[in-house]
């Protein structure tokens, strides 16, 4: 524990900047927003799903740290340390999560806000958890299957990039078979109510808002929760085996 808590914190120490920046450049977008005219035309509401968006494009860039010990010549010594992949994997995601998790918080909560202060829609707080969760899930999976597509590319001695790229697609694709499956396995599972969409349109009402909001939503099973568990937990196996048995300095 304490050898990955101090991979961990040498991670965190070389990315403070950039997880803290992001957390204030949302934050100030978001109130930049919230005090101008065009609020009401859905502009912040767009920005708070773009910004969803960008953090999990971003998440897959912390991702690719792996990569980077390469180019910077610090392969050697991480992979010399007395320590499992695993444990290196583990301070890696961590990274990802800790830029994940608390930016994610600020976006959608500016677009709960947004929801709330222009057209007095107020989101269930299960409801919130729920979205909350599917967008952490999808960054998390980003950050795992780009750890593992930049393992992959390690492994070999030529051809790295194209490596790197069909793995990562060969998992997304893999992803929604095993899902897939799942569901048909275990259709006996109940599934769940969530919010899965929002669209706003102009308001022919000249007295309201000139935009009007309305959520749409479906269903989410069970299965599907635990094929993304199963398959994440199988991607991070697969991974620090990888980084253990086939990756060379």
């Amino acid at each position: 524990m304490n050898r990955l808590t101090t991979l961990y914190l040498k991670e965190l120490n070389g990315n403070w900047v950039t997880i803290a920046g992001a957390a204030a450049v949302i934050v100030l977008l978001n109130l930049f927003l919230h005090f101008q005219s065009f609020w009401e035309s859905g502009a912040a509401l767009g920005f708070g799903m773009s910004a969803v968006s960008l953090l999990i494009i971003v998440t897959f860039w912390f991702a690719t740290a792996l990569d980077r010990e390469w180019t910077a010549g610090t392969a050697y010594w991480l992979l010399s340390l007395p320590v499992s992949g695993y444990t290196v994997l583990t301070a890696k995601f961590g990274l990802a999560l800790t830029f994940l998790a608390p930016n994610l918080l600020l976006a959608l909560g500016g677009v709960y806000l947004a929801l709330w202060w222009t057209y007095g829609i107020l989101v269930q707080p299960t409801a919130a958890a729920l979205v909350y969760g599917y967008f952490l899930g999808l960054g998390t999976m980003a950050a795992l299957l780009g750890l593992l597509a930049r393992t992959a590319g390690l492994a070999v001695r030529r051809g790295r990039p194209a490596v790197a790229v069909g793995v990562f697609f060969a998992g997304v694709w893999l992803l929604r078979v095993f899902v897939r499956l799942m569901n048909e396995w275990l259709s006996f599972l109940p599934s769940f109510t969530v919010p899965t969409g929002i669209s706003w349109y102009p308001n022919p009402d000249p007295y309201m808002p000139e935009t009007a909001v309305s959520l749409s939503f479906g269903e989410l099973s069970l299965a599907t929760v635990l094929a993304w568990a199963v398959y994440g937990a199988g991607v991070f196996f697969l991974t620090g085996r990888l980084l253990d048995r086939r990756v060379e300095i």
